[in-house]
């Protein structure tokens, strides 16, 4: 039996505050329209943000036209970047010592879904420093929960499935993971992703 050789995280919602909400909060209330139209125009282009087909200002450009406002998709990326900068550039200090202790017997990354504007405010911010191997959508041209991007990461690590623990706050991400052979984790609190990391690893020492 393999033992554990990394440690995958997302970032949104266990280091970063998932502030996806608020983002669109205000620039809906910038365009003078509900959080749900918003919501619903966004997701037209979510993949092609995540997987670098498309940029944050590309899509605002697309959104002014649609909606007919008189307002610059340059303006609407700097609201979009300003409100990022304020909420989400705190990283959570328990989660980053945690990962500093794992990483004193594992290898440690992150694989997340992120636009790539937000990735170079990341980058700025000193967030992947945190981590041995950095995974973002937006280079790699795929996303969660396509099964593809585990499988790329895998690859990458040169690592067998068994081999890694996959820790992400969203369900059906984890399901993804688990469905090939990773050992996915819900993320909820510290305290349950210790207690749950431990389990996994005295696995193999049974």
């Amino acid at each position: 039996m393999n033992k554990i050789k990394w440690i995958i995280f997302d970032l949104g919602g266990i280091i970063v505050t998932e502030i996806g909400p608020l983002i669109n909060h205000k620039i809906a209330n910038v365009l003078n329209v509900s959080d749900e139209k918003l919501k619903e125009i966004v997701s037209k282009f979510q993949r092609q943000i995540t997987t670098g087909s498309m940029t944050l200002l590309d899509m605002y450009y697309i959104i002014t036209k649609e909606l007919s406002v008189q307002i610059s998709a340059n303006y609407l990326l700097q609201e979009h970047l300003n409100e990022y900068r304020m909420l989400g550039i705190n990283h959570n200090a328990d989660i980053v010592n945690f990962i500093e202790t794992l990483r004193k017997k594992y290898k440690v990354a992150c694989l997340t879904n992120v636009e790539t504007e937000i990735a170079d405010i990341c980058r700025e911010t000193g967030l992947y420093d945190y981590f041995d191997r950095t995974f973002l959508s937006t280079e790699l041209k795929m996303q969660k929960p396509d099964l593809e991007i585990y499988s790329k990461v895998l690859e990458e690590l040169r690592c067998e499935a068994n081999e890694i623990i996959f820790v992400d706050d969203k369900i059906e991400n984890v399901i993804a993971a688990n469905n090939l052979g990773i050992y996915g984790l819900h993320f909820s609190n510290l305290g349950q992703l210790e207690s749950d990391i431990v389990k996994v690893c005295n696995g193999f020492r049974k």
